[in-house]
């Protein structure tokens, strides 16, 4: 009750917020990959290749290096360049407790689920 919690911030909260900040310069923007959309804070654009792995993980929430190679038929080095430069940049997260190949995950699916799962208490 009237804690201001972040169920009261809307997307166009949201998009005025990032609005605001357009007269810093640099390059503040909303900008969409597949169904989602995320806030861009620094001046660079996704590669095709780094935007289909995105895609992929928002999908079942993460990918790995063979999920691409199967998928989307590329050579593993070309799987590893795009999952490193998604996890410098904080696009995926890296799970390396599987047992196995490594997981990297999105954060806005670990966001999505753990709202589903307060929605549903």
């Amino acid at each position: 009750e009237g804690g201001g919690g972040a169920s009261d911030i809307s997307e166009d909260d949201v998009r005025r917020a990032v609005e605001t900040l357009r007269p810093l310069g640099g390059s503040y923007g909303i900008v969409r990959v597949g169904r989602k959309e995320y806030i861009r804070s620094v001046p660079r654009e996704l590669s095709g290749d780094q935007a289909a792995a995105v895609e992929a993980a928002q999908v079942l929430g993460y990918v790995s290096v063979s999920m691409l190679r199967d998928n989307l038929g590329w050579e593993r080095a070309r799987c590893r360049t795009v999952i490193d430069d998604l996890v410098a940049e904080g696009m995926l997260w890296v799970d390396q407790q599987t047992g196995g190949e490594w997981e990297y995950w999105s954060p806005s699916f670990m966001v999505d689920t753990e709202s589903s799962v307060a929605e549903g208490e």
